[in-house]
């Protein structure tokens, strides 16, 4: 009876992919063309994602894949991938692939080439609100900083990456870290504050 339910559990899965996949991913292609937004040949995504904001810009790579579900990547949870743009640019390169990201940006993301960025991982390149206690409600003094990814990185699940930081080229930033500085290329990182675990 247990075999039973479990086959008939992954026929369900199979069936509902192959139905709502293209419905989804059809939706997102016109999200981005209405906002302005250019993708390549090769975009794939997989459940709906959220565009938030419309005073920035946005440019994919060739062979982008986003999934946004949690039957996309259930190691994401119940999160999606949200772009939330605020007057910067977020360019994303090729063959680039996140499950369930949340990126908002004020001033500029980068992702290099060939990266992958694991579920439920959050980018912000803002603070969001000054630290100043008294002017703290006024979100136009925050301070913000381009976040840059460079080519062939490896972003762990449940990582926040914060305004200013750098990952260099190759290296590996471990599930949960918090990255708030420049990590250089060919390393692995991880923790809250990310610190240098060894060389690639």
């Amino acid at each position: 009876m247990k075999k039973d339910n479990m086959i008939l559990a992954k026929w369900f899965s199979r069936i509902y992919k192959w139905a709502v996949q293209p419905m989804t991913h059809l939706i997102n292609c016109l999200k981005f063309k209405m906002n302005g937004f250019g993708y390549s040949e090769g975009f794939e995504t997989a459940g709906l994602i959220g565009i938030y904001g419309r005073t920035g810009t946005m440019a994919l790579g060739k062979n982008v894949k986003i999934n946004s579900a949690s039957w996309a990547n259930p190691i994401g949870g119940s999160t999606q991938t949200q772009f939330q743009l605020l007057g910067g640019n977020i360019i994303i390169g090729d063959n680039v692939g996140l499950s369930n990201v949340a990126i908002t940006c004020k001033t500029g993301v980068t992702i290099g080439n060939r990266t992958m960025i694991g579920a439920g991982t959050v980018i912000y390149d803002t603070d969001f609100h000054p630290i100043d206690p008294q002017r703290r409600e006024c979100f136009q003094e925050a301070k913000s900083k381009p976040v840059i990814i460079e080519e062939n990185v490896f972003v762990g699940a449940q990582c926040i990456i914060l305004k200013g930081s750098c990952i260099g080229r190759n290296s590996v930033v471990g599930a949960g870290s918090v990255v708030s500085a420049n990590i250089p290329e060919n390393e692995v990182w991880a923790g809250n504050p990310a610190r240098f675990v060894r060389k690639i």
